[in-house]
């Protein structure tokens, strides 16, 4: 079915019900209103972002691939929730942006700096969680793109790099000579096919699972009350116990963006993973250096949020920091000229680290 024919569609109908179609359908308030009330909602019939474009024109292929085709109602149906997907990751996380726009941005801004694959070692500080590493979402996409087919990994449980600063100093010392080392350090978070943050539709499951789960278990673990463990005894789980006492310095923040919210478990969700990402972050910062290569070597870090979105979306990124360090100890902040100016979030005046 040619896109023309798709949009002609579109404006015939839009209203669609379960007897009209065999695909679960979504209604044009399903998804598109926080637990508070406030609408975050694309009017209906209407594209205006190219995410929503794409990841609809594959579910529509999926389906006339496997059905034959798909009537006015099935496309306006999968418009709409492809629509209240990007409403709800916009309401959240308004800075995240596919992961494919990531890579182009990031690429321009560092052959500026004279830094590309040839002569940059690329290290990821992401969490192990295999919908992490899926092919074409970021960190496969800075892997082939940036590390040349390579990688160096600083990271454990949560995107925290638990390798520390013996991880970084071997890392630090396969960079090519007179070259650099770029990092990518990010928390994650699911959005389930039920469009619930800090969950995902895993395939193989009749059940939703949680993600980031070592965060999402640490902030359960707290909100319960239980003990916060001893790092100096806990066994075989240093990496949970870890971010337990960590989340647990975070539960202020975390307890008042949820009250500010109106009690939604989406924002509460999203603010465990941006003090996640502060975890991680605060733990990079002392870990890494500049002394290595030359004196033109660079260090290159961009952290930030990795998004595992639903459905047949790219996932998405949302990039907090980005910055160049050199040996000199000048630190030059790249944000702007690579992703523009950062848009204020709900979650500012509580987060950790922006």
């Amino acid at each position: 079915m040619s896109t023309r024919l798709i949009a002609k569609k579109l404006s015939e109908s839009f209203i669609t019900t379960e007897r009209e179609q065999k695909l679960p359908v979504l209604s044009e308030t399903d998804g598109n209103k926080s637990n508070n009330g406030d609408d975050i909602s694309t009017p209906a019939g209407t594209i205006n972002d190219l995410s929503t474009f794409e990841a609809a024109s594959a579910d529509i292929r999926t389906v006339i691939s496997s059905k034959g085709s798909i009537c006015a109602a099935g496309i306006a149906n999968i418009i709409n929730r492809s629509n209240n997907v990007v409403a709800l990751t916009r309401h959240h996380f308004p800075n995240a942006i596919g992961s494919s726009d990531v890579i182009s941005k990031v690429k321009t801004t560092l052959d500026a700096f004279g830094a590309n694959a040839e002569n940059t070692l690329l290290t990821h500080s992401v969490c192990p969680d295999e919908i992490n590493h899926e092919d074409g979402h970021i960190n496969d996409l800075f892997t082939k793109k940036l590390g040349g087919g390579k990688v160096f990994h600083l990271g454990g449980l949560g995107g925290i790099p638990f390798t520390g600063k013996t991880g970084f100093a071997a890392f630090s010392h396969h960079v090519p000579d007179g070259g650099h080392a770029f990092i990518l350090q990010a928390a994650h978070i699911g959005i389930s096919n039920s469009l619930k943050l800090g969950q995902f539709t895993r395939d193989g499951q009749t059940h939703d699972g949680s993600a980031c789960g070592a965060a999402v278990g640490a902030l359960g673990h707290c909100a319960a009350g239980k003990p916060i463990p001893d790092l100096s005894d806990c066994g075989w789980d240093y990496q949970m116990s870890y971010i337990v006492n960590k989340i647990s310095k975070s539960m202020e923040r975390i307890d008042a963006t949820y009250v500010e919210s109106g009690k939604d478990e989406n924002a509460r969700q999203a603010m465990l993973a941006r003090e996640t990402h502060g975890i991680g972050k605060e733990m990079l910062d002392n870990i890494v250096s500049t002394d290595f290569g030359c004196d033109k070597s660079m260090l290159i870090v961009l952290t930030g949020i990795q998004l595992n979105m639903p459905f047949d979306f790219e996932d998405y990124f949302e990039p907090i920091s980005f910055e160049v360090r050199k040996s000199d100890g000048t630190v030059i902040d790249v944000f702007e000229r690579t992703f523009g100016k950062k848009k204020a979030t709900a979650y500012d005046s509580t987060t950790r680290s922006q």
